[in-house]
């Protein structure tokens, strides 16, 4: 996500899925948040590990305060989906950045 210029955060909440019949899926087990300065250069600002599958509430995590203009979120272990033929993706509702 470009934040359009350089910010200063220390928390990405992020909203599971929430569409009928798909409430919390697609939410990765494992990933890491990252930040860049300019969208080449990344630095692990988190990283989590066997997450359990949400419910319909906002998952907020913090870290210590960065300077960055991008942030990302990259899945490095995906759950299958029982309702999509057990497809893995990652899909979120919302992100949002502090």
């Amino acid at each position: 996500m470009d934040m359009g210029s350089s910010k200063t955060m220390a928390e990405v909440d992020i909203y599971p899925r929430n569409d009928t019949g798909n409430v919390g899926q697609n939410f990765p087990i494992d990933f890491t948040i990252k930040t860049s300065t300019d969208n080449v250069n990344w630095t692990t600002a988190m990283t989590c590990t066997a997450y359990a599958q949400p419910g319909n509430a906002v998952q907020s995590f913090s870290f210590s305060a960065v300077t960055a203009r991008y942030v990302k979120v990259e899945g490095t272990n995906l759950r299958p989906n029982p309702t999509d033929a057990n497809r893995y993706r990652m899909a979120f509702a919302e992100i949002e950045v502090y």
